[in-house]
């Protein structure tokens, strides 16, 4: 029987010129496949196997050097954004806490304006009623003397409701920008946790991808090396022809 190596069989290799010219045997014989047997000892599977395990090995140390630098990036993009959104946290924290010292402070200022008028006006009163009970007919004298003076109290009224009115406003507005401070942190929590979201949806699909375009590469590359396989087989097929 002829020894044959997958499909291919090793006996054209042998001379057929009935001379033996060491000359034709160099000339018909292919490259790398030597006449002494050794084609037969090491065989073509062996080295197509072999061959496929370095390359498999080189595929996946230069995927595992691309995903090392695509998640070192990552890591350090990440880094970046966690700083810049803790740096504008703490910078909108100092701005409200500045906005509420403010308010407290116009508040307290409020309330001593308040409580020092309503001291004076309780220390007013007996007084008052000493000087109306003692002179019944002052008030018509100061009146006839100065008659303008009555539109002092007017004026001191009119300011007492601009302060109260001031002070009933800065209430409002501090209860309205504490809600409005919730709602802006309310805001904000949600925005940084639907960003964070969709850059994760974003890693795992560029993650997928990349594994789908790595077994797309590996299936291309397998199919390659079975065409020059076959192209191969075919080759020696048709010289085999041909010598015989």
């Amino acid at each position: 029987m002829e020894p044959f190596v997958g499909n291919v069989p090793t006996d054209h290799f042998r001379p057929t010129s009935p001379l033996g010219d060491s000359q034709q045997l160099q000339s018909t014989e292919p490259r790398g496949f030597p006449l002494d047997g050794g084609w037969t000892k090491r065989p073509v599977k062996r080295y197509l196997k072999l061959y496929h395990h370095w390359l498999l090995l080189r595929c996946l140390s230069a995927w595992n050097c691309f995903v090392q630098q695509r998640y070192a990036a990552a890591v350090s993009l990440q880094e970046r954004q966690l700083l810049r959104k803790g740096l504008h946290a703490l910078h909108w924290a100092v701005q409200f806490t500045q906005i509420q010292e403010k308010l407290l402070e116009r508040r307290q200022r409020a309330r001593l304006l308040a409580h020092s008028f309503k001291r004076w006006r309780l220390a007013a009163r007996p007084s008052q009623c000493q000087l109306v009970a003692g002179a019944p007919n002052t008030t018509d004298k100061f009146c006839a003397i100065h008659p303008r003076k009555p539109v002092t109290l007017q004026l001191i009224r009119t300011k007492i409701y601009k302060l109260w009115r001031n002070q009933q406003e800065a209430a409002q507005l501090l209860s309205l920008a504490s809600l409005h401070g919730h709602a802006c942190f309310d805001a904000w929590a949600c925005f940084c946790g639907q960003k964070i979201a969709c850059q994760q949806a974003l890693e795992r699909r560029q993650i997928e991808s990349l594994r789908s375009f790595f077994l797309q590469w590996r299936t291309m590359l397998q199919l390659k090396l079975g065409e020059k396989v076959h192209l191969f087989q075919l080759c020696h097929t048709q010289t085999h022809q041909q010598t015989t």
